[in-house]
């Protein structure tokens, strides 16, 4: 058997077990995150006449939120307009439930998708690359909700331009909910294709984007502002490519030489 080949046999076999552990994997991993970001401070954005869902204060005592599996197993094999209703009536969860889970999945996306360098290269592997590989991954994960703020905030205000009387609380719940467990896949993907060359993990990162971009957002954007998917996509689609440009001029500002090469 070539190397070649035991290399993809290896990449796929890698591929289907970290997406099978994905949904199996102990929910006391998100009980050990919730207690180390316990003093977290979240900023709640709440306009006078609506009322926000608060699982603490509007739920009875004996009921539980939706542990991290529970709620990506319904968002994630066949998502639909109604699982996020149900998310929202049913799942109990609170807006330091949703940053806790887009910190997790933004770190496990940055390790999955920056690991490569060193799993290509043992020989450069160190105790300090290891550290700062691992530091780099916790300052993207922690950063994560100051993207997410803007992007849901962005949204949200043109959603209300056009009516919607959806609730930008509700909406950020949703949105992690559907993105965190296709954003961890996404990084497993990258590391398959990277490490073992295996054009099937890139042929899937591709199907992965073009399913978040007609599915999972304009999906969040109807559980919170009924609109139909058209509407959705467009705003999702006009939003995300104003921030795409917006990164690239920022890159290309601070990186002046780019446009010198």
């Amino acid at each position: 058997m070539s190397s070649e080949t035991i290399n993809e046999t290896l990449g796929l076999s890698l591929l289907f077990a970290l997406a099978i552990i994905i949904f199996v994997f102990n929910s006391q991993i998100h009980i050990l995150i919730n207690r180390l970001l316990n003093r977290l401070t979240i900023i709640e954005f709440q306009k006078a006449g609506y009322k926000i869902i608060d699982a603490d204060k509007n739920l009875p005592n004996d009921s539980k939120s939706w542990t991290w599996h529970e709620a990506w197993g319904i968002t994630l094999p066949i998502p639909r307009t109604r699982d996020g209703e149900k998310l929202l009536a049913e799942g109990n969860i609170t807006l330091k439930q949703a940053f806790i889970w887009l910190i997790f999945a933004s770190t496990i996306y940055a390790l999955l998708t920056t690991s490569p360098s060193l799993i290509k290269n043992p020989a450069n592997i160190s105790s300090q690359g290891i550290l700062i590989l691992i530091g780099n991954s916790l300052l993207t994960g922690l950063l994560s909700p100051i993207g997410f703020t803007l992007i849901t905030g962005v949204i949200h205000g043109i959603s209300k331009l056009f009516g919607s009387k959806g609730i930008w609380h509700n909406f950020f719940i949703v949105y992690v909910a559907f993105n965190a467990p296709i954003m961890i896949l996404s990084g497993v993907t990258v590391l398959i294709y990277q490490v073992f060359s295996l054009n099937l993990a890139l042929l899937l990162e591709v199907a992965l984007s073009f399913y978040w971009l007609l599915v999972i957002a304009p999906i969040t954007i109807k559980v919170n502002y009924k609109f139909r998917w058209l509407g959705a996509f467009l705003v999702n689609f006009f939003v995300m490519t104003v921030f795409f440009f917006s990164i690239v001029g920022l890159y290309i500002v601070f990186n002046s030489n780019v446009l010198q090469r």
